[in-house]
């Protein structure tokens, strides 16, 4: 939830797609996989939906910072 409300609060689409995954992952972490996988699961989910779109705004802000 925190993902998809920030999202709307600096307007910035990768936050939204992060937030998606982080449903979808935690969906099929919960009833899918069993506890081996739900930690594989988890680890992904966390790097492509907190890291890649906080590192995507960060890139912006430095390319607007310099540009």
């Amino acid at each position: 939830m925190d993902v998809y409300f920030r999202s709307y609060f600096f307007k910035f689409r990768p936050f939204v797609f992060g937030a998606i995954l982080n449903w979808i992952g935690s969906l099929l972490a919960f009833h899918v996989f069993d506890y081996g996988n739900t930690l594989l699961t988890v680890a992904a989910v966390t790097l492509f939906g907190y890291f890649l779109p906080g590192y995507l705004l960060h890139l912006e802000v430095k390319q607007k910072k310099n540009g």
